[in-house]
C-alpha cells in the first residue's frame, strides 16, 4: 500500500467509534481529503493534539483503491496558529473560513491555489488590522479561485455601463437599471463597495491582512458577499451565523460599559 505525504490545513474532526476520528483536510495536490486517525481520541494517542482545526502541518497517509476514507499514518506541525486560538472573535472568524473550504473546495481535485490563500489568510489572522477586512477579502479572492468571479464592470444582462447598479447573486455581477425589472434577487450595491471589490480580487497574499475596512463599507460587503455565497452553496453557513452572533454579544457587552 502506497505512503504519500502533503502539505494539509485540518478543517474538521468528528468523533468516530470509541477511540477513533474522522479528519478532513484540505490539500494543495488532492483537495479536500478525509481520513482515519485510529486511536486519536486515546488520552496517550500518537497524534496528540495536533488534529485540532485549523492546524498547518504536513499529513502523511496511505490511500486505498476504492475507500472514500484515506488512512492516515501521522500528521507533524508546522504552524498550530496559537495566537488565533486565544482569541475569540478570530478563532470563530478562521473557523468560518475553514468552514468555506470545506464546502466549496471538490474531494480529490487539486487546489493549490485556494489551499495557498487559506495558509496566508491564517497566516495573518492574528495580526490583521480587523478580521472582518480580512474575511472579506478572503471570500472575494476565494470566490475568483474556484470561478465564481462576478462582472463588476458592465451589467451582466446587457453589457453596458451606468451610474448605478444592484447586485444579483443569480446572475453573477452587477445590473443595471434597466435590466433590473427582470432580476427579482437584486440587491443594493454602491460603488465604494464594487471598488474594494476589485481592488481587492487583486492584491497580493503578503497584503490581504494590512487592509482596513470601515465598518458601513463592511456591512455592505459582508450582506453581498454573504447572499452570493449562500446563492451558491444553497444553504446556510453554519460558522457564519456563529461569527455574527458573537459579535452582536460583543457590541451588546462593549455598550453595557
Amino acid at each position: 500500500m502506497p505512503l504519500y505525504d502533503s502539505e494539509a490545513v485540518v478543517l474538521r474532526t468528528v468523533d468516530f467509534r470509541e477511540a477513533d476520528r474522522i479528519v478532513t483536510f484540505l490539500t494543495p495536490g488532492h483537495g479536500r481529503l478525509s481520513g482515519l486517525a485510529r486511536g486519536a481520541k486515546r488520552l496517550r494517542s500518537r497524534f496528540g493534539a495536533s488534529l485540532e482545526v485549523l492546524t498547518h502541518g504536513r499529513l502523511v497517509y496511505f490511500d486505498r483503491q476504492g475507500k472514500n476514507l484515506i488512512g492516515i499514518n501521522h500528521f507533524d506541525v508546522l504552524h498550530s496558529f496559537q495566537g488565533i486560538r486565544e482569541d475569540l472573535l478570530r478563532s470563530a472568524s478562521s473557523q468560518y473560513l475553514a468552514e468555506l473550504a470545506l464546502h466549496f473546495v471538490p474531494e480529490r481535485q487539486a487546489a493549490p491555489e485556494c489551499f495557498g490563500l487559506l495558509v496566508a489568510a491564517l497566516g495573518q489572522m492574528e495580526a490583521a488590522k480587523g478580521p472582518e477586512a480580512l474575511l472579506r477579502i478572503f471570500e472575494i479572492q476565494f470566490l475568483a479561485l474556484l470561478g465564481y468571479a462576478p462582472r463588476l464592470d458592465a451589467c451582466v444582462s446587457c453589457g453596458r455601463k451606468a451610474a448605478a447598479y444592484g447586485f444579483s447573486s443569480k446572475q453573477g455581477g452587477l445590473v443595471c437599471g434597466g435590466c433590473g425589472g427582470a432580476s427579482k434577487d437584486l440587491a443594493s450595491v454602491s460603488r465604494g463597495a464594487v471598488h474594494f471589490w476589485r481592488k481587492a480580487s487583486e492584491l497580493s497574499r503578503e497584503r490581504i491582512g494590512r487592509v482596513a475596512l470601515d465598518r458601513r463599507l463592511n456591512g455592505e460587503l459582508k450582506r453581498v458577499l454573504h447572499g452570493y455565497l449562500l446563492y451558491l452553496l444553497g444553504r446556510e453557513i453554519r460558522s457564519f451565523t456563529f461569527l455574527e452572533r458573537l459579535r452582536r454579544e460583543f457590541g451588546q457587552v462593549r455598550a453595557a460599559r
